[in-house]
C-alpha cells in the first residue's frame, strides 16, 4: 500500500506526537490515524469503537475495537499504552481481550507496536506473539501488517 506525500506527512506528524506521548490517548490517536490508512474504516465496511465493554457485566475495556460493520465479527483489538513500565502486565490484558473472540491484537506504545493473533478455529489455541516494530522507522511494516487483516469478502457490498 502507498501513501501520498501529503498523507506520509501527517502520518509521520502523528507518530512523533505518539513518541513523545504524555498520555495515552496520543497512542490511541497513532492507531486511528494507522486505521484510516490502512482501510479498517468505516468506509470500508469496518466499525471502530474505543473503550468498549466486553460483557455488560464485566470491567473489562479494550482501548480500540475493529469490527465488521454488517455481521459484527471481530478482527482487530488495539491496546494502547504510553508508559512501558509494565510489559508483562500489558501482554496479559491483551492475549485476555483477545480470548474474546478477536483474531487479531497489537499492543501499542509510543514507540514500538508488537502484533499478536489467535486462530479462533482452535478450541485451545493460545495467543502468539509476532514481530515487533519501532513505530518512527517501521510505520510502514506495520501498517501493511494492519492492511493484511482486512477481511476482503466481507467489504463486498458495505
Amino acid at each position: 500500500m502507498e501513501l501520498t506525500e501529503a498523507q506520509t506527512r501527517k502520518i509521520v506528524r502523528t507518530i512523533n506526537i505518539a513518541a513523545n506521548a504524555s498520555w495515552e490517548g496520543d497512542v490511541s490517536g497513532l492507531a486511528f490515524a494507522l486505521l484510516r490508512y490502512t482501510g479498517l474504516d468505516i468506509d470500508n465496511g469496518y466499525l471502530i469503537t474505543s473503550e468498549n465493554r466486553f460483557k455488560e457485566e464485566s470491567r473489562k475495556k479494550g482501548d480500540i475495537l475493529v469490527e465488521i460493520l454488517i455481521s459484527r465479527q471481530k478482527v482487530l483489538i488495539i491496546e494502547c499504552k504510553y508508559d512501558t513500565s509494565h510489559p508483562t502486565r500489558d501482554k496479559q490484558q491483551l492475549k485476555g481481550y483477545m480470548q474474546e473472540g478477536f483474531p487479531n491484537g497489537i499492543l501499542m506504545y509510543p514507540r514500538k507496536s508488537t502484533f499478536y493473533s489467535l486462530n479462533l478455529e482452535q478450541d485451545d489455541a493460545e495467543v502468539l506473539e509476532g514481530n515487533t516494530y519501532n513505530n518512527v522507522t517501521d510505520y510502514e511494516e506495520i501498517m501493511n501488517g494492519m492492511f493484511n487483516m482486512r477481511v476482503r469478502e466481507l467489504e463486498e457490498g458495505n
